[in-house]
């Protein structure tokens, strides 16, 4: 968890607004949304082979199965497998990334803050290289 908050920093100051002048499109955007949901959809109908496709060659070098990723999701982000409800909130871009903010319920009703780190990948489609979330049920006071 360590290396990925580490990673998630890297990339969100790669994306600081020195590096906005290349932003993507609108509809760059909603291709990026549409893999997110894409995948969410998969989660909740455990849907691994699906959910599997949206992932960067760099996750499959780790996961080398849609088995051995869903299995690792179950364990590691078990909020996010399931959701149904979910929010598309902020997003930060540059020309070959962009990292998606959403807000989500899980099962138990608690509520959870997901960041989304994508990039192209040779054929030209946005693949998922990264997801960190966080629950917002714990900063409240």
């Amino acid at each position: 968890m360590k290396h990925l908050l580490s990673l998630i920093s890297v990339i969100l100051i790669s994306l600081l607004p020195h590096k906005v002048l290349a932003e993507i499109s609108e509809g760059e955007i909603n291709q990026v949304q549409d893999v997110i949901r894409e995948q969410l959809s998969a989660f909740a109908a455990g849907d691994s082979i699906t959910a599997y496709s949206h992932v960067a060659a760099s996750l499959r070098e780790k996961f080398i199965s849609p088995n051995q990723f869903m299995s690792m999701v179950k364990q590691a982000y078990a909020p996010l497998y399931g959701t149904k409800e979910y929010k598309f909130v902020r997003h930060i871009t540059n020309k070959h990334h962009v990292m998606q903010e959403i807000i989500f319920e899980d099962n138990r009703q608690q509520v959870w803050r997901a960041f989304y780190a994508l990039s192209k990948n040779t054929d030209n489609e946005w693949k998922i290289f990264a997801v960190e979330i966080q629950s917002l049920d714990a900063h409240r006071m």
